[in-house]
């Protein structure tokens, strides 16, 4: 398995040395910007081989390295949670409820005491991870999108939302169930 994670590191051009936050964040940031979030890979996948479900770990990367490809939130949520995990850091992989109960998923990464969401399938601009000991809404905005994450409610959920042109069209409550 050493090999999958070395191969998934190079395929992200990050040297691992430390584990800090400088670190995760480089690769929080290589996986956005190397590794798209697409569905091509899933109808490519369920037409030529007939899997319904997300590509095992060699096969992701080999998609990357192949094709480009990179996937949609539960692989590139998923495989980017082992690699965090293997490295030693302090992770934790939850559902999401969209329209339905864990219509998507996230990660949680603890470091120094503060927790930080990780979100590489979303399709949106994260360029780092999302603190959530908020005391107000943390925005990202891009054009006429903005991405709004609300401070943790009651039961230590995180709630995202896509507002456009000031409508709230999309978004996400992260549980705090423990998937993996």
């Amino acid at each position: 398995m050493d090999n999958l994670y070395r191969r998934y590191l190079k395929l992200l051009d990050v040297k691992f040395g430390r584990q800090d936050m400088a670190t995760l964040r480089r690769i929080f940031r290589a996986q956005v910007n190397r590794i798209p979030f697409e569905n091509l890979s899933k109808v490519y996948y369920k037409s030529q081989q007939g899997r319904m479900t997300i590509p095992d770990f060699a096969q992701f990367l080999d998609g990357i390295e192949r094709f480009h490809f990179g996937g949609t939130c539960y692989s590139n949520n998923y495989y980017l949670y082992l690699l965090l995990d293997y490295l030693g850091y302090d992770i934790r992989l939850c559902g999401a409820d969209m329209s339905e109960p864990d219509g998507h998923m996230v990660s949680i990464a603890t470091f120094e005491g503060r927790e930080y969401l990780l979100d590489v399938g979303y399709a949106a601009p994260f360029l780092e991870p999302l603190p959530r000991d908020l005391d107000q809404p943390y925005e990202i905005v891009s054009g006429t999108n903005r991405y709004v994450l609300q401070p943790q409610d009651a039961n230590g959920n995180s709630h995202l939302q896509l507002i456009q042109n000031e409508i709230e069209i999309h978004g996400y409550s992260q549980t705090n169930d423990q998937i993996h």
